[in-house]
């Protein structure tokens, strides 16, 4: 069995041909849950006479693993050794990754499904919400009120708001009294057309159908832009779950936690 090298890259960017065809390897487009925490991840080339793949690292947990199909049928034997050169405790793996997921399953000790992921968006006819929400992007004078409305769930880390609305990814949908709520449309990354579909709506406007509402207008942004809606939430959150699936998203995918 040959041996591999794990060689710590400089920058993301280093690696991006191989980026790109792992992308061609997925049966889904991926998940921007994971891509987040692959930007944070220290990236490691895989050598064995020459670079033959690549591994994202982020505090013990594999988040992507690339192999060129030469080196494909060795992904069990490189996943072990990575697992004590690297001293991997857990692996995220999407059901749409099968060849990660398929090495992972079997090298891992236990697992648990952590998130939920939609691809599909079927057409589903809403009630019209009374009174009706203007639609605007949002403007740094905007970024006090999104701070006041945000939730964890939206943005764990609030100074990411002033990036999201710098970059035009962030919408408010505003009634006579004020904010109702807001939307995010966020492209997934390089080397796919994905774009992440967020939501909050202000909690004097909840269970109203509001939020399957704004879903469906920013899933129609996403499309005006060119892009392909797609979402995510944790299993733990059973009230997006509802949302999503009320705007016409269907949870064709699993992201499962492995532990080793």
């Amino acid at each position: 069995m040959p041996t591999y090298e794990f060689i710590l890259a400089n920058a993301l960017a280093d690696l991006a041909p191989l980026r790109a065809a792992q992308r061609e390897t997925l049966i889904a487009l991926p998940e921007f849950f994971v891509e987040m925490h692959v930007r944070r991840s220290a990236l490691h080339s895989i050598e064995q006479e020459g670079t033959v793949g690549y591994i994202a690292v982020l505090d013990g947990t594999l988040n992507e693993l690339y192999l060129v199909p030469e080196h494909r049928e060795q992904v069990d034997a490189i996943l072990s050794q990575a697992i004590k050169s690297l001293e991997l405790k857990h692996a995220w793996a999407a059901t749409f990754d099968p060849r990660l997921f398929e090495a992972c399953t079997a090298a891992a000790r236990s697992h648990a499904v952590l998130g939920l992921s939609f691809r599909t968006l079927n057409a589903v006819a809403l009630p019209t919400p009374d009174p009706l929400p203007s639609m605007r992007l949002a403007t740094q004078a905007d970024a006090a009120v999104v701070h006041e409305a945000n939730h964890p769930e939206v943005f764990d880390d609030p100074a990411e708001i002033d990036v999201w609305i710098d970059n035009g990814w962030l919408t408010l949908f505003e009634v006579p009294d004020g904010l109702a709520g807001f939307g995010l449309c966020t492209p997934t990354g390089p080397n796919t057309p994905a774009a992440d579909i967020g939501i909050r709506v202000c909690p004097s406007y909840q269970r109203r159908g509001l939020g399957a509402w704004i879903v469906q207008r920013m899933a129609a942004l996403a499309q005006s832009q060119g892009l392909v809606p797609t979402a995510g939430c944790g299993t733990n959150n059973p009230s997006s779950r509802r949302t999503l699936e009320r705007a016409g998203f269907v949870a064709d995918h699993r992201l499962v936690q492995f532990e080793f």
